[in-house]
């Protein structure tokens, strides 16, 4: 009788068993707050997978696109937008009260980008991470320091989204406001380069009230009437003009965004419609604005007369989920631009303008 032959091992082992086998499908779950905690949850093995640092990369990089989780008011006022089960705790998003830090001012936001949130408080610049906890601290360089400070931009390295790499481009002027100049922090290195590019403006300024945005290698700025760029690669400042009949400087009118084709672009208000642009470069004429789309708000929002008899503002957008944020008399809409689909995220009207935060 012939003996049986000795069964190997591997062949009692389950697909599950294989921790590379059940990496591929722990990154597959939604990209939502709650998803790794849960998964966290099951085993000492899966906690293991999904807490390793090189999962967190693999995990974003799969699948690009974080979720809108809220939005901060310029002091720090966090409002989730999330349903309960994915709901970020606000704790998480505190600056800490007024005048409780170095500076008796506070914390003035200016921006969010890459899950980085980006403040100043007259002194110093924090960046954090809500979601980890990770915080550092940037004193002002001497520069800026005997300058007028107007705004800054944080711009983290691809992938990192822990504090660990990114660079800072920081906005000030002389004392008559005519000359703007930047410098730049790199975390690398923590050291300021000051004075990276000097522009003479068109006209004075002396603050910019809305925050940057990132398109392709390029950050820019709204000022009155123009558009100020800082080009990451060249690290040259330049000066773009508006579109015609574009009112850029109108409080809530205008918005800095990529185009679907992830070209410089801008939403312009005119009334009940938000007409989009885009720069193009024509080898003949150069750069010039060409409209490319306009949306008819009244026709998908539900507006009403008296909805429309208040005036609409651009109140942000998410640059990460292409998502406008349209303020009207009944509240906040969030217009995703791509499914043109809405829903309400906020029922106050009278604020400033909002800074969406999204995240893994």
């Amino acid at each position: 009788m012939a003996s049986r032959r000795p069964t190997s091992p591997a062949a009692h082992v389950r697909p599950l068993d294989v921790d590379d086998l059940l990496v591929e499908i722990l990154l597959r779950l939604p990209p939502q707050p709650s998803s790794l905690p849960r998964a966290a949850l099951v085993c000492k093995r899966w906690r293991r997978l999904v807490t390793d640092p090189q999962f967190a990369r693999r995990f974003r990089a799969h699948h690009w696109t974080p979720s809108f989780l809220g939005f901060l008011l310029r002091y720090g006022s966090f409002v989730p937008a999330q349903d309960p089960l994915n709901r970020v705790p606000v704790s998480r998003f505190s600056l800490g009260k007024r005048g409780s830090e170095t500076s008796r001012w506070g914390w003035q936001l200016l921006g969010c980008r890459h899950g980085l949130i980006l403040c100043e408080n007259t002194e110093e610049f924090l960046v954090f991470n809500p979601m980890s906890g990770d915080r550092r601290r940037i004193p002002f360089s001497a520069e800026i320091e005997v300058s007028t400070f107007i705004t800054a931009a944080l711009v983290a390295a691809a992938g990192v989204v822990d504090c660990a790499s990114f660079r800072l481009v920081a906005l000030f002027t002389d004392d008559a406001g005519t000359n703007v100049s930047a410098s730049v922090y790199s975390s690398d290195s923590s050291v300021w380069v000051d004075s990276v590019a000097t522009l003479v403006l068109p006209s004075p300024t002396v603050f910019i009230h809305y925050p940057s945005t990132l398109v392709g290698n390029a950050v820019y700025w709204l000022l009155d009437g123009v558009i100020l760029q800082f080009d990451l690669e060249t690290q040259s400042l330049a000066i773009i003009e508006k579109p015609p009949d574009a009112n850029v400087g109108d409080d809530f009118r205008c918005q800095i965004m990529a185009t679907e084709d992830a070209r410089f672009g801008l939403a312009v208000l005119a009334e009940s419609s938000i007409l989009f642009w885009k720069r193009e470069t024509d080898p003949s004429s150069g750069a010039k604005w060409v409209l490319c789309r306009t949306v008819q708000l009244d026709r998908f929002l539900p507006l009403g007369k008296k909805g429309l008899r208040h005036p609409l503002g651009i109140m942000g957008i998410s640059e990460e989920n292409n998502v406008i944020f349209l303020g009207t008399y009944f509240g906040i809409f969030m217009i995703h631009l791509e499914l043109m689909q809405f829903r309400k995220v906020f029922e106050q009207t009278a604020i400033n303008y909002i800074f969406p935060y999204s995240s893994f």
